[in-house]
């Protein structure tokens, strides 16, 4: 190999890993937001049922004022 094709063969293994390690830094960042996305579901959830608890209290001390 001359040194061209050496070159060309570096800058190919360079662009290669650039491409592995913009993927890998992709992937982690999907991993992540994904977590974060269940926490948030959880926590509607979690809302949901306050607000509803909440309202059935509130449904209960009407329900004594007018009896």
């Amino acid at each position: 190999m001359d040194g061209g094709d050496e070159k060309l063969t570096e800058l190919k293994k360079a662009f290669a890993e650039v491409i592995l390690n913009t993927a890998k830094e992709a992937a982690a960042r999907i991993m992540v937001s994904q977590r974060k996305v269940l926490r948030l579901e959880i926590e509607l959830k979690q809302a949901k049922e306050k607000a509803l608890q909440m309202f059935m209290r509130l449904k209960q001390m009407m329900d004594a004022k007018v009896s």
